[in-house]
């Protein structure tokens, strides 16, 4: 999902240039998604997949990055289902024009929880709950 725009971004996009500058949580938790036609779907993520969400659920996140944004948000895409749309933008500076892009989420997403390890006490076999 591309689209081009010609103003500038949000102020509250942000610039992840490190993994520090993504949320901390990485376990596996459930979020719940209202895409564009309607339907609605629960997912869980965990590890950068879910890092990057929780960042987009807060704020749109420039494209570009150290951090390899572009490898999630396709995995996002093709094997959740999740609607990212990549946002153009063009500036002029008066010697060159450059381009650039920003992640936001099309869809609602709601984090629901995270998913926790129990332990039986008849053994060690663990439940997802």
């Amino acid at each position: 999902m591309n689209k081009k725009i010609e103003s500038k971004p949000p102020e509250s996009t942000r610039w992840i240039f490190s993994r520090r500058d993504l949320p901390p949580r990485r376990g596996s938790a459930r979020f719940e998604v209202y895409t564009a036609n309607g339907d609605r779907k629960n997912v869980i993520l965990s590890n950068r997949k879910r890092q990057v969400v929780d960042a987009l659920i807060r704020n749109p996140i420039y494209c570009a990055s150290p951090v390899r944004l572009s490898d999630i948000v396709m995995l996002l895409r093709s094997e959740d289902g999740l609607g990212v749309e990549t946002v153009y933008f063009q500036e002029s500076d008066g010697i060159e024009k450059t381009r650039f892009g920003v992640y936001k989420l099309t869809d609602q997403v709601h984090y629901l929880g995270e998913i926790s390890s129990v332990t039986r006490d008849s053994g060690s076999s663990e439940v997802k709950a």
